[in-house]
């Protein structure tokens, strides 16, 4: 055994223990590796969700405020466009009571054009998180 690895005594229920070797075997890797993997991707979005809080706590938010209500801004050039996508919703059933859900899609795709529209739902989204997360 290398240097850069060490043993540790596992203790799992049996039924994990099951679940653990099956996976394994489906994957057509060993115990050891499957255990080994799980516990970086673990400790990869511990990490991960370490960095983002870090980020949070140096955020600025009054410059954040700033920059969404500044005024200007160019339209896109015609060629920087998004293509209009697909209506993958249009043969789905009209709900009587709600109107349906390719009604609501529609709906959605109409409020949610245009850039002023995106403004509003990052301030929103920002007040949302405000709300649910204190400042430090």
């Amino acid at each position: 055994m290398s240097s850069s690895q060490s043993t540790y005594p596992l203790r799992l229920p049996l039924s994990v223990k099951a679940e653990v070797v099956r996976r394994a075997k489906a994957e057509g890797i060993s115990v050891n590796q499957f255990v080994a993997t799980a516990v970086a991707e673990k400790l990869a979005a511990m990490n991960t969700a370490a960095f983002f809080a870090e980020r949070q706590q140096r955020a600025d938010f009054d410059t954040f405020d700033q920059l969404l209500s500044r005024q200007g801004g160019e339209p896109p050039a015609t060629d920087d466009e998004i293509p209009p996508q697909p209506d993958r919703t249009a043969n789905r059933d009209q709900s009587p009571r709600t109107g349906g859900v390719a009604t609501m899609a529609s709906e959605h795709r109409r409020r949610s054009s245009g850039f002023a529209t995106d403004l509003r739902g990052l301030r929103a989204a920002r007040q949302q998180h405000m709300s649910i997360t204190p400042r430090r």
